[in-house]
């Protein structure tokens, strides 16, 4: 099975969770890592996609980075990459494995758990100005001018905020958003 197989099944297994909305190709970390299914609900998760055509050769480098912008990480893994991952993966990582079969089924083998590298500007890169400036405002912080930047907004947001709270501000703004477009 492709990865494009692989997300349709996974999308099909969110698809009765109204309240769930699922992002694909979301770029992390000033483009460093591109999660390939994002998950927005009471938290943001993020899912890394091994199929049996994959190489595991850029795990490390992406479990840096989801750690430091997803509360919950696991990776969907075809059965060739299980062993392999599961010596790579840290512990609060969650594990799933797919069916090499027609019938594309999905086992959870590990649950994720919270990510204990989360980054405050690294989650609030997600979002976009006006998103960024709505949090200044809802907050009710002073000392900002309209015309900062995003970077200067998420240093601003982060030195203010936990990185738990970072989530929630990106959980609200991103499930608002009307038109999807990576920030």
């Amino acid at each position: 099975m492709n990865e494009r197989q692989i997300k349709n099944a996974f999308r099909a297994r969110f698809a009765k969770k109204p309240r769930l909305s699922i992002i694909e190709e979301l770029p992390v970390c000033g483009h460093l890592a591109r999660a390939d299914v994002v998950t927005i609900g009471k938290t943001l998760s993020g899912y890394e996609i091994k199929s049996d055509r994959d190489s595991l050769t850029r795990l490390a480098g992406q479990i840096k980075y989801y750690d430091q912008v997803f509360e919950l990480s696991s990776i969907v893994a075809a059965e060739r990459h299980i062993s392999s991952v599961m010596q790579i993966l840290p512990a609060h990582w969650g594990v799933i494995r797919i069916s090499n079969g027609a019938s594309q089924q999905f086992e959870t083998l590990q649950e994720p758990t919270l990510s204990p590298n989360l980054c405050g500007t690294s989650i609030l890169e997600l979002l976009w100005t006006d998103e960024l400036l709505s949090i200044v405002a809802n907050q009710g912080w002073t000392g900002i001018r309209k015309s900062w930047g995003r970077e200067k907004l998420r240093t601003f947001i982060a030195a203010r905020s936990t990185p738990q709270q970072a989530i929630q501000f990106a959980v609200v703004a991103m499930k608002l958003r009307q038109h999807w477009r990576a920030a």
